[in-house]
């Protein structure tokens, strides 16, 4: 059942249906850690109990993927009954979704700054193999100044450098950021 299955007379098409949910199995664990970040805090603010605390991180433990529902926060709210309800003060459903996308795109950029690293240690090895070898450097189209093989790949880790040290800011923006609550009248959107 869905939250607007009681205004529209039919339900979507199944192939609809998987589209939407194949987004929600990806973001699935990275909205319970946004969920359980949540808790905590409102359990610092005292709107949850230490032992409401405790019951929903033993419930977010425990959870896994159950197709059936809408989406993931349906499943977590359903899933985590009265305490649940309670988790959601103070966040929107644009709130989570743009925080589980954070924590998604967090992972992302680690794993492509992992990516970086093993393509520049394999740069870096054929540059030092291709330390002697000549390359005709160029300048405007023409032939310049002679360079190596080696020299010129060490260019391309140059880059490669500041490409790592993009994705490691941009990492460090979206776990900084996660539980940012943009959800007021005339904010706009997360």
């Amino acid at each position: 059942m869905t939250l607007w299955s009681g205004r529209v007379g039919t339900g979507l098409a199944p192939e609809v249906e998987a589209l939407l949910r194949a987004d929600d199995a990806e973001l699935f664990f990275y909205d319970i850690e946004a969920t359980r970040t949540h808790a905590r805090r409102l359990q610092g603010v005292g709107l949850l109990s230490d032992a409401e605390l405790r019951e929903a991180e033993r419930l977010l433990d425990g959870l896994t993927w159950e197709p059936g529902d809408e989406d993931v926060h349906t499943l977590i709210e359903r899933r985590l009954g009265e305490v649940g309800q309670k988790i959601q003060a103070g966040r929107s459903r644009n709130d989570q979704v743009a925080a589980a996308f954070r924590l998604y795109v967090a992972d992302a950029c680690a794993e492509a700054v992992e990516t970086v690293e093993r393509f520049v240690r394999v740069v870096l090895d054929r540059a030092e193999q291709e330390a002697q070898t000549p390359l005709p450097g160029y300048t405007h189209l023409q032939r310049a100044q002679p360079v190596t093989v080696g020299h010129h790949l060490l260019a391309w880790v140059e880059m490669l450098d500041r490409d790592r040290a993009r994705l490691r800011f941009a990492r460090h923006l979206r776990r900084s950021r996660v539980l940012t609550f943009d959800a007021a009248a005339g904010r706009g959107c997360t």
